[in-house]
């Protein structure tokens, strides 16, 4: 596998400690279980981390401290999902997203969401803010203009699409903050496939498209 586009490297150190919100965590795990580059700077950045925790001064443990952190941990707060290689269903999904599905993606229930686009919705923890989808584009399809309500992390799965940022693949990711707005069309010859983890609702230049986004689910 080839890949051309990763996250941000401030992202990739962000997972590193932990800080990113749950389905960002996600998208970056799953790249990260292809990606040598990004596992790399992960352990460049735990090392960090390590080293700044060994300088700092001791702090007394208030007497709550286990209980507060066994919480913490049954809420899914602060819990990395760790890269660990591809699951085993004959697609080569990384194991961070596969261990959610329980079915393989053509075995998925899909909801269309528009005219050749669909999405499956994933699980999240009760208390994780944000988002996190499997998006299908058939082959052919141009998805509308729109920007994000928030980051946006996208990480290609099956096919390819094209957008003002480039060509992106399998393996590739796409980080969007605010600011950034595109319209992706799927390459023909394969349906694109893609995880999709979001802070926020897309955001759509097109007043129609504005007044159906809650019909539209996104």
């Amino acid at each position: 596998m080839r890949i051309g586009h990763h996250p941000e490297e401030a992202t990739v150190v962000a997972y590193a400690a932990g800080t990113l919100d749950e389905p960002l965590a996600v998208a970056v795990a799953s790249h990260l279980a292809w990606c040598g580059a990004c596992r790399r700077v992960v352990r460049v950045g735990e090392a960090i981390g390590g080293a700044l925790l060994d300088s700092m001064e001791e702090t007394p443990l208030r007497d709550d401290a286990l209980a507060r952190a066994m919480g913490r941990l049954d809420a899914g707060v602060g819990v990395r999902t760790e890269p660990s290689g591809v699951d085993s269903d004959g697609l080569g999904l990384p194991y961070p997203l596969a261990s959610r599905l329980g079915a393989p993606l053509d075995h998925l229930r899909w909801h269309r969401r528009g005219r050749g686009v669909a999405v499956h919705a994933l699980p999240l923890s009760a208390n994780a803010s944000g988002r996190l989808l499997l998006v299908r584009g058939v082959a052919g399809t141009r998805m509308p203009a729109h920007g994000h309500e928030g980051a946006e992390i996208t990480v290609v799965l099956r096919g390819a699409y094209r957008d003002a940022f480039g060509r992106f693949a399998m393996g590739d990711v796409a980080e969007l903050g605010e600011d950034a707005e595109h319209a992706p069309v799927v390459e023909p010859g394969e349906d694109c496939i893609c995880l999709v983890a979001t802070e926020g609702r897309l955001r759509f230049g097109n007043p129609l498209l504005r007044l159906l986004r809650p019909l539209l689910g996104v």
